[in-house]
């Protein structure tokens, strides 16, 4: 009989104590100091270049794109352009930008050497009438400036007025003797008034003081005016001073220019000393073999 009371009791002590567990308050989420607070996500927001927060519901992209787009948009501000200077418009004239080299040469004070590079670079945009007025000027600045005459000279050459072209081109000699570049324009000029004799002689002395002026220039020679057969002449010419130079290229486009204006003297070409060592390259032995069957 006490046994079984006992048991009894025990029974009811056991349920009793799940009792009290069930109605306790859960506990999963309570946070002490030896558990570590989750970390804050502090990317969860995205961030603007105010530094400001993002708006409630705002994307982060929209946030930044305004600012973005200003800058991105419109650029960074240019870099201050280069302070006008001689220096500048020859690095222009050299890479051939002639009219930013003209737009800068107006910003420079008048002297003689800015408006004779100024001339230089309005005659290589065909601007006649600007090139003569800036030389012009030069001229009246310094009397005694022979790059003017000379370039004065090239530009009523490049016209054909040939007789004020000579007339430049001695005064610029007379102050400068030994200017290889115009005694090579003075020796074109005579081989277009048919003066082969003087023209051979002032390319010889322009080669003397200067053995590359040929090939420096070559590639801007003044335009003649001469046609047909008198333009063959001229050219043929040329080619002999070329091959004198050794300037071999120079030579023989020259000679084809002359054959293709009307030289065809075949037992010349074939005879001339200058044009020794070009009677192996077939290029030249092209050109007698046209002259042959013409």
């Amino acid at each position: 009989m006490w046994q079984r009371c006992f048991t009894l009791y025990r029974h009811v002590l056991f349920f009793s104590l799940l009792g009290m567990i069930a109605s306790r308050p859960a506990c999963a989420q309570t946070v002490d100091a030896t558990t570590p607070a989750p970390p804050q996500t502090l990317h969860a927001q995205p961030l603007s270049f105010t530094g400001q927060p993002a708006a409630p519901g705002a994307k982060g992209l929209d946030q930044t794109t305004d600012v973005q787009t200003e800058t991105v948009g419109t650029g960074l501000p240019d870099p201050p352009l280069p302070q006008p200077s001689e220096q500048l418009a020859d690095t222009l004239n050299a890479k051939g930008r002639y009219l930013l080299a003209i737009q800068t040469l107006e910003q420079l004070p008048v002297t003689a050497v800015v408006m004779n590079k100024l001339g230089v670079a309005c005659l290589h945009m065909l601007m006649f009438d600007r090139a003569r007025a800036s030389f012009d000027v030069a001229i009246k600045l310094n009397p005694k400036y022979p790059e003017a005459y000379n370039n004065m000279g090239t530009l009523a050459h490049s016209q054909g007025d040939l007789a004020r072209a000579e007339k430049m081109y001695k005064k610029a000699l007379k102050l400068k003797p030994e200017s290889p570049t115009t005694l090579k324009n003075l020796g074109t000029l005579y081989y277009a008034e048919r003066k082969f004799k003087k023209g051979d002689a002032a390319y010889h002395e322009a080669l003397r003081l200067d053995p590359q002026v040929l090939e420096r220039t070559g590639g801007h020679d003044i335009q003649t005016n001469a046609k047909g057969q008198s333009a063959g002449e001229v050219h043929y010419h040329m080619a002999l001073s070329y091959a004198e130079a050794r300037s071999y290229p120079l030579a023989l486009q020259y000679l084809r220019k002359a054959v293709s204006e009307g030289f065809h003297d075949r037992n010349r070409l074939l005879h001339e000393k200058n044009f020794g060592d070009l009677r192996t390259q077939p290029v030249f032995l092209q050109i007698v073999d046209d002259l042959k069957k013409d």
